[in-house]
């Protein structure tokens, strides 16, 4: 018999195998933390919210920007509506404080 060649099967790392699950999950759980509280850009969603009002019923208008560009749309349970487009300038000067102010929403 050869003293170098193993007799039986070959062990398995257990250890390393457990610390590359737990790392695993830990990057996971800290992933999903983060995206979570808006940490980390969300490249994969162009359009936001960015502010909604609902005006009983199950209608409700929403200012959504999408890219650079802002709109006002009025919702309903038949429709999405543009309302209308608002000016690109307002999320620089502010703008978009004024017209989530104007739909009762706290910024």
């Amino acid at each position: 018999m050869n003293p170098l060649a193993p007799s039986g099967p070959p062990e398995i790392a257990w250890p390393a195998i457990a610390a590359v699950a737990a790392l695993t999950v830990v990057a996971t759980v800290a992933l999903w933390w983060l995206r979570g509280r808006g940490l980390l850009p969300a490249a994969a969603h162009p359009i936001r919210v960015v502010a909604m009002r609902s005006l009983g019923g199950r209608k409700s208008v929403a200012v959504v920007e999408v890219e650079d560009q802002r709109f006002l749309l009025g919702l309903s349970d038949e429709a999405v509506s543009l309302l209308s487009p608002l000016p690109s300038e307002a999320k620089a000067s502010g703008g978009g404080a004024v017209a989530a102010r104007s739909l009762g929403v706290a910024r």
